[in-house]
């Protein structure tokens, strides 16, 4: 069996609620980013770093992105919120990924 999920399987996991926390969105994640060449950073614990960086940071060729990753229901704090608004200021991408956007991010890492 093969660690490699195409377009179409990820799909149907996620229609499947495969994603049971923000955990098993983060490894799913971190599987597709490697798939497509990027390089992937997540603080694992980040009780110790000034609070509101984003979870995720992917670099590949000339491009870095900061992604927040929440649930479904899940809420940005206000320093969350602050450092979205501050990388999304400059000439990056940095996004709020949650489950439902799969389709979009499958997009935005094969680019």
């Amino acid at each position: 069996m093969s660690d490699t999920l195409s377009n179409e399987e990820a799909r149907e996991a996620l229609n499947r609620s495969q994603f049971k926390s923000e955990a098993d969105f983060q490894f799913w994640l971190r599987k597709r980013a490697h798939e497509f060449g990027w390089l992937y950073h997540h603080n694992y614990d980040s009780r110790r770093s000034d609070p509101g960086f984003p979870d995720t940071v992917m670099v590949r060729g000339d491009r870095i992105i900061f992604a927040e990753l929440k649930t479904p229901k899940g809420k940005l704090s206000d320093p969350q919120i602050t450092w979205l608004e501050a990388l999304g200021g400059v000439d990056i991408e940095s996004y709020l990924w949650r489950y439902e956007d799969v389709d979009r991010i499958l997009e935005i890492l094969q680019r």
